[in-house]
């Protein structure tokens, strides 16, 4: 019985990460985008979507 909590428990958390994360992205775009932007750049340093920009992370 305890795994099969454990394993509901883990299944919502995952469905409430995902649910907020959407729900974020969908009330603010813009800062969803700059926050993507800023993840790629920190996880790929060849990843510049504007060349023109300096990235200061």
């Amino acid at each position: 019985m305890g795994e099969l909590y454990s394993r509901f428990a883990a299944l919502l958390q995952l469905s409430l990460i995902i649910c907020g994360t959407l729900l974020f992205v969908a009330a603010h775009p813009k800062t969803a985008e700059l926050v993507l932007q800023k993840a790629l750049v920190t996880c790929s340093p060849k990843f510049k979507p504007y060349p023109e920009l300096e990235y200061n992370f």
